[in-house]
């Protein structure tokens, strides 16, 4: 994603605005300019998940959002590495969303969603990595965290509610 940044100037605004963590901005500036561009949906969603992580904020619609934009940033350009490792971070994020909610109210529905996350975020992770060899090591290293989230989910799954 980074070259094809660096070779679309319309944007560069954007993205200097997300390096320079005015994540606010950064939203208001690819807001405006979503029209079926994947690397504004790619800015848009990268905006709202460094902010939410600065922040500590686990807010699911905000999440869901997130997910959202980087789906349709894959959806118009699948061969972004850098929008698969972000769509496999953000699903990683939603586990731990989930995980949340499932330990306050434990439901079949939250249980099934938690494992369908876990599914999606390994896929993607896995996507980038066979795009980006380069990408390997951050990969494995989140697709690591993922396993144990899994094991953990393995074990709270069948207890009574």
């Amino acid at each position: 994603m980074l070259e094809k940044i660096l070779g679309d100037e319309s944007l560069s605004e954007g993205f200097q605005l997300l390096e320079a963590r005015k994540y606010e901005r950064a939203r208001d500036y690819f807001e405006k300019r979503l029209n079926q561009n994947a690397l504004a949906y790619y800015g848009m969603a990268t905006s709202l998940f460094r902010k939410s992580v600065d922040e500590g904020d686990f807010n699911e619609d905000l999440n869901r959002e997130i997910i959202g934009h980087y789906e349709k940033s894959k959806e118009l350009d699948g061969s972004s590495t850098d929008t698969m490792l972000m769509l496999g971070m953000a699903y990683e994020r939603r586990i731990n969303i989930l995980f949340y909610n499932f330990r306050k109210h434990a439901s079949v529905k939250t249980r099934d969603e938690i494992g369908e996350c876990i599914e999606k975020a390994k896929e993607s992770l896995e996507e980038a990595k066979k795009l980006n060899e380069n990408y390997q090591s951050i990969v494995d290293a989140e697709i690591k965290t993922i396993n144990r989230q899994g094991e953990i989910f393995r074990r709270l799954r069948w207890k009574k509610a």
